[in-house]
């Protein structure tokens, strides 16, 4: 092996020319100096040629397409050009971390004998810290069954050797999938992982993303294609070794189907892919399709990507329900399932249960226990300090008080019984007590009977007068450790929390609008809502 083996970096670019700068110099940082760089232009419109050719190191080679072909055509552009020894690729939102080349060299090094052609690493989201990729940890083999049944996922830095990428490439008729090309790969060569963090990657920073759902809904045509071609090379594969994950890629390609107007064939898809694995949600899409036309259920899923809230009045989703409904009844049937399947959790309920986790709180207050399930993850979260008889759970709610009328204007299914609540609670073992009832009853009833608390949880889309309750008899049981959060810290004033928090005398409490925030797009504008932390001085 050559002492000092040129290593390849393949950066593909698309009129994204403001981001280029971050990723060429990560590049030209590197403690391993021995590499080339290779930029390939998806024949972009903006300044992106200016800008590389600032830059005047002799290692920097571009090769710029004469118009767009695609991600994948630009990768195996890159392909073709590239010299190395060992070939990594890079994206222009990308940043190498300085010793990224200096340590896949040296593992390369040290691992060829051994038959390894293709090294793995960890990558980070820039604005968040965390991994993005998922499924392993630990150092040493990367199975191709793993691989091939979905149990690593999301994004790793790769480096391979150049002899195994040989002749192959991306086909370019597909839209993303890159893992295509790279089972084939790891079909014929061992593959090691280390858990080192070579590679940030940076995802706000506006403009088109592949994930987005309209940009996704322009590539339908293509999207169906990929699916077909991964399931035509691996789905007997994925069958025999992990049947259930077969189903849900056989429902993708049910449900791409189906978007693109290909009803028949989707329904098909479908009803194979259910008997591996059968979901509610795909079963929703199925009997949509028979209720919806094209544009109708595109509609759906775009609403359904947005995150936004079924909850949230005036959404398109409200909207669309409100004018099929008459023409289509059985709409009304799958408006909860809808409801409950489709629409992701708000990011910061994610927020809520750390901070559980990271202040070790164990007697727990909820005003707005509703079904159980935050209380449950809570719960969960505090037993990550405490034994479970140690934990002690306090929940207000109407339960099955709430009359069928509310509940529908809510855009909601009817909670559960007080009883049916317990009983899931209680399988934390933890210590359960609820409440049935509007607030206003029960708080000033029970409040001097309960301890003081650690954390407490308003749910503050209820009037301004049932919040102001709330709070008022909240405070009976706080001292200087209670943590209370307000939720529904909405930007307009005559709804949600805010004018009871902007209410609180600041003089003895402690008050913090906290960061994370959800946005919802409504008829008159945006919707924002944060949590606010409220502790005694």
């Amino acid at each position: 092996m050559t002492e000092n083996p040129l290593v390849s970096v393949i950066l593909t670019t698309y009129n994204r020319a403001h981001l280029l700068p971050r990723a060429i110099n990560s590049v030209l940082n590197q403690t391993y100096q021995n590499f080339e760089l290779i930029i390939v232009d998806g024949g972009s419109t903006d300044n992106t040629e200016e800008v590389i050719k600032s830059f005047t190191d002799e290692r920097i080679r571009c090769y710029k397409q004469k118009e767009n072909k695609g991600m994948l055509a630009d990768k195996n552009e890159g392909f073709d050009l590239a010299k190395g020894a060992y070939i990594t690729k890079l994206d222009d939102d990308d940043e190498l971390l300085p010793e990224a080349l200096e340590i896949a060299v040296s593992k390369f090094t040290n691992l060829s004998l051994e038959g390894v052609m293709i090294l793995v690493f960890d990558s980070i989201d820039a604005e968040s810290g965390k991994f993005s990729g998922v499924g392993i940890r630990k150092a040493g083999y990367i199975s191709y069954e793993d691989l091939l049944c979905g149990k690593i996922r999301g994004d790793y830095f790769g480096v391979f050797d150049r002899k195994l990428i040989g002749d192959n490439r991306f086909d370019e008729r597909l839209w993303g999938m890159e893992s295509i090309l790279w089972l084939k790969l790891h079909r014929k060569s061992k593959a090691y992982y280390v858990p080192k963090v070579l590679l940030k990657k940076y995802r706000k920073h506006g403009g088109e993303r592949v994930s987005d759902s309209m940009v996704a809904l322009k590539r339908i045509p293509r999207v169906t294609l990929t699916h077909n071609v991964f399931l035509e090379e691996y789905g007997e594969e994925i069958k025999h070794l992990c049947p259930k994950y077969y189903g849900q890629r056989l429902a993708g390609l049910g449900a791409s189907q189906i978007l693109n107007g290909e009803k028949t064939e989707g329904r098909k898809a479908l009803l194979e892919s259910f008997k591996y694995d059968f979901s509610l949600k795909y079963f929703i899409l199925f009997l949509s399709s028979f209720i919806l036309n094209k544009d109708q259920i595109i509609a759906w899923y775009i609403n359904f990507s947005s995150n936004r809230s079924c909850k949230q009045k005036g959404t398109m989703l409200s909207r669309i329900y409100h004018k099929i409904e008459p023409k289509f009844p059985p709409v009304k049937v799958l408006k909860p399932l809808y409801c409950k399947v489709f629409i992701k959790e708000p990011r910061r309920y994610k927020y809520l249960f750390e901070i559980i986790k990271n202040n070790k709180c164990k007697k727990i207050m909820e005003i707005g226990t509703w079904n159980g399930e935050h209380a449950f993850r809570m719960i969960e979260e505090a037993k990550k300090h405490f034994p479970p008889d140690e934990i002690h759970y306090y929940g207000f709610d109407l339960f099955e008080l709430l009359d069928n009328k509310t509940a529908l204007e809510e855009f909601a299914k009817m909670p559960p019984t007080l009883e049916t609540v317990r009983e899931k609670l209680e399988k934390t073992n933890a210590k359960i007590h609820l409440y049935k009832g509007y607030s206003k009853d029960t708080l000033p009833k029970e409040v001097n009977e309960l301890p003081k608390i650690d954390f407490v949880f308003i749910d503050g889309g209820h009037s301004i007068e049932t919040i102001a309750n709330d709070w008022k008899y909240v405070q009976k049981v706080m001292d200087e450790k209670t943590i209370v959060i307000f939720d529904d810290y909405w930007n307009r004033k005559e709804e949600g929390c805010k004018k009871v928090v902007e209410d609180i005398n600041k003089n003895k409490f402690n008050v913090r609008i906290l960061p994370i925030q959800d946005k919802f797009k409504k008829e008159w504008g945006t919707l924002k809502i944060n949590f606010v932390q409220v502790k005694k001085r």
